[in-house]
C-alpha cells in the first residue's frame, strides 16, 4: 500500500477497471461518510455476483483496501495494514467481520447513526407478523450499527406482549443471540395466529349452525278463517273468524218461525211493519 505513492487528496474521474463478470469493481472510496454505506454495497454486490472469486476473507479485505486508494480512506487502510501485519507483506488480514466492524466505526455517518438508534427505539411489531417486524428490525438496526447481541433487548421491547408472555412461559428461554429470539418469537406468533383464525372458524360454524337449525323449530300454527285463508283454501272448511260472526246480517239472526224475511220499514227503519202501518211520523210531512 504504502508503495503507491500519490500526493493528491481526490481520485481520478476513471474508476477501477472492470474485473471478470458482469458486475464492475466498486467506485474508488476517499472516506466521504456519507459515500461509506453506497461504496460497501458495492463490494457486498460484487461479492455475491462473484462467489467464486472472493472465496475467503481475505480475498474480500484485499478488493476493499485496494479500492480505498486516496484521501481519509488510503490512511486508513495504510494504519490497518500497519497494525495488522506490520511492515511484512500482509500473509493474514483477519476476519470480514472483524474488518466490517471497524471499517464501519470508522466511517459511519454518524447523523444518520443517530436517527436510525432514534427509530430503532420507536420501533414496534403492532400489526405486523414477528417475519415480517424481524425484517424491518434488521435493517434499522444495522443503519445504527447495532448487531447481534445488541439488538435483543431492542427486539424484546418492540414485541407483541402476548407473543413476549409466551416466550417467557416457555421452560427453555432463546439463546442470547438475535436470530434465535427471531426464530422462538416466529414459532410462537405463527401459533397464535392461527390458533385466532381456527376461533374465528369455529364462531362462524356455530353461528351457521344455529341459523341452519332454526329454520327447522317448531312455528306457531297460524290460525285460518274466512278473511285470511289462502286461496288455495278456498274450498276448505276454516274456522269461522268471531268478528264475522258478530258481525253477522241482524236481519237474518232476527228471522221469523216461518222462516221468512222480517220486513224492514222504509219510514223509520224498525223491523216487524211495512212504510204502510208506520205509526211514526212520516219523513218530510209537516205534523198539523
Amino acid at each position: 500500500m504504502s508503495g503507491q505513492a500519490s500526493t493528491s487528496t481526490d481520485p481520478p474521474s476513471a474508476t477501477v477497471q472492470p474485473g471478470r463478470g458482469k458486475v464492475k469493481l466498486p467506485d474508488n472510496y476517499t472516506g466521504n461518510h456519507i459515500e461509506s454505506q453506497k461504496f460497501m454495497l458495492q463490494c457486498l454486490l460484487l461479492f455475491a455476483a462473484e462467489s467464486d472469486r472472493y472465496k475467503t476473507d481475505q480475498d474480500k479485505i484485499s478488493l476493499v483496501l485496494s479500492c480505498m486508494r486516496y484521501g481519509t480512506a488510503r490512511a486508513w487502510a495504510e494504519n490497518f495494514l500497519l497494525k495488522s501485519v506490520g511492515v511484512d507483506p500482509p500473509t493474514d488480514l483477519g476476519t470480514w467481520m472483524n474488518f466490517l466492524a471497524k471499517f464501519k466505526l470508522q466511517f459511519r455517518e454518524t447523523g444518520k447513526t443517530d436517527k436510525a438508534q432514534s427509530a430503532l427505539m420507536a420501533f414496534s411489531q403492532g400489526q405486523m407478523t414477528v417475519d415480517e417486524y424481524s425484517n424491518q428490525f434488521i435493517l434499522i438496526a444495522a443503519d445504527a450499527n447495532i448487531f447481534d447481541k445488541e439488538q435483543v433487548p431492542y427486539f424484546q421491547y418492540g414485541l407483541d406482549l402476548c407473543v413476549m408472555d409466551k416466550i417467557y412461559d416457555k421452560e427453555v428461554q432463546p439463546k442470547d443471540t438475535i436470530q434465535d429470539w427471531i426464530n422462538t418469537a416466529c414459532e410462537i406468533d405463527g401459533r397464535l395466529r392461527a390458533r385466532t383464525a381456527q376461533k374465528a372458524i369455529l364462531a362462524n360454524s356455530t353461528s351457521f349452525r344455529n341459523d341452519y337449525l332454526n329454520c327447522f323449530h317448531t312455528q306457531p300454527a297460524i290460525r285460518y278463517n274466512s278473511t285470511n285463508a289462502p286461496r288455495k283454501m278456498n274450498n276448505q272448511v276454516v274456522d269461522m273468524d268471531i268478528d264475522a260472526t258478530r258481525k253477522y246480517n241482524t236481519e237474518s239472526q232476527k228471522r221469523k218461525f216461518d222462516g221468512k224475511r222480517t220486513t224492514s220499514c222504509s219510514n223509520c227503519g224498525k223491523l216487524g211493519h211495512s212504510s204502510a202501518n208506520c205509526w211514526s211520523a212520516r219523513r218530510g210531512v209537516q205534523p198539523v
